[in-house]
């Protein structure tokens, strides 16, 4: 063989190697993507069962907290800090669906946490009380966030949505 031939063939054998190893990278690549995300789809349940744990350990208080009933000052206590809980469960989950481009799955969290408060107006009054709380302390800070990442806006223009609509 003639080192052209020669040549040629190990040119061809050095742009075989470079596709192979792209190949490879977006394999992956797209190893990667898939750990992410179930690792991803863990924390959500593992976030999601912690909230669920709080609000079993003071099912009482919160079934009360719930229906308007009396509660002591230190249930109230109790009662005030589930509410917030689960708010940012919701809050965070919307945010992290904002963050990947998901809006369908952001959009789910505010209708999912507007429907929460609206059928239950203690909570709904709870968090109306931190929402109106945080906008007095920290004006500048409210103003100062990007508007997609508003939750506590969106979940408000659903909650009126709802009261127009008197599911």
């Amino acid at each position: 063989m003639k080192f052209k031939e020669w040549n040629e063939i190990a040119e061809l054998v050095g742009i075989a190697a470079v596709v192979g190893s792209l190949i490879f990278v977006g394999l992956q690549m797209r190893q990667a993507q898939e750990i992410g995300n179930a690792e991803r789809r863990m924390m959500r349940v593992a976030n999601e069962i912690e909230v669920q744990n709080a609000i079993n350990e003071h099912a009482d208080i919160w079934v009360r907290g719930l229906s308007g009933q009396e509660l002591t000052e230190i249930e109230t206590v109790i009662f005030i800090n589930l509410v917030l809980t689960k708010s940012s469960y919701h809050q965070h989950l919307s945010n992290a669906a904002h963050n990947l481009g998901a809006d369908y799955g952001e959009q789910a969290q505010v209708r999912e946490m507007a429907l929460f408060l609206y059928a239950n107006p203690a909570a709904r009054a709870v968090w109306v009380s931190k929402q109106e709380r945080t906008r007095k302390a920290n004006p500048l800070v409210v103003t100062a966030r990007r508007p997609s990442l508003h939750f506590a806006d969106r979940v408000r223009s659903a909650l009126a949505t709802l009261d127009e609509a008197q599911y």
